[in-house]
């Protein structure tokens, strides 16, 4: 049975100038990511997001396999991502964003079926995302309520990794955001 690994990338640079890259402590969290997949030996297919610490954070697995202070506490962050996404989930296709919550989920699980589709019996694919992404996709395998996005992104630890299974019947979440390759000093959600 093919297997699709969601991985949410590194820690970023929280509060930086150039949120975009991965902090020290998301450069730590990598490798021990990449210590934690030397065992998968089948790996077919590495995708990305196009955000640079989605990419860097592939491509660095790729290669292997062959602080500034704060604005806002992490806390005050997320409570105002929180507000953010409800109300992104409530505009549903009136949404002033640049993409509806609607498009956004259905832009995911298609790409999450796209890779599937990449991959033969025993074959495992490895797919790097940001937190919406990685929740929007286990929301919608759990068919869940949309609701169910916001808890899913706030829990979502950076570099832990999500299970698919694809089988004849199609994709089923077989765990979500295991992160025992991380020390607790390295388990961050922002």
């Amino acid at each position: 049975m093919p297997v699709i690994l969601l991985i949410r990338h590194g820690q970023a640079s929280f509060g930086a100038t150039d949120y975009d890259m991965l902090s020290d402590l998301g450069a730590a969290q990598l490798t021990a990511l990449h210590r934690s997949l030397r065992n998968e030996t089948n790996v077919q297919a590495l995708v990305s997001g196009d955000l640079r610490r989605q990419r860097d954070q592939r491509q660095t697995v790729d290669t292997r396999r062959r602080g500034e202070r704060h604005a806002a506490t992490s806390r005050q962050f997320q409570e105002a991502l929180d507000v953010g996404l409800a109300k992104w989930l409530r505009a549903r296709e009136s949404s002033d964003a640049a993409e509806p919550w609607t498009a956004f989920r259905s832009r995911c699980i298609g790409a999450l079926h796209d890779l599937a589709a990449t991959l033969g019996r025993g074959e495992t694919g490895l797919a790097f995302m940001s937190g919406g992404v990685l929740a929007a996709c286990a929301a919608a395998l759990l068919d869940a309520p949309d609701e169910v996005f916001i808890t899913l992104n706030r829990t979502a630890v950076n570099a832990g990794v999500t299970k698919v299974l694809v089988g004849a019947r199609g994709l089923s979440l077989a765990s979500y955001n295991e992160h025992s390759h991380l020390r607790a000093a390295q388990v961050t959600y922002r």
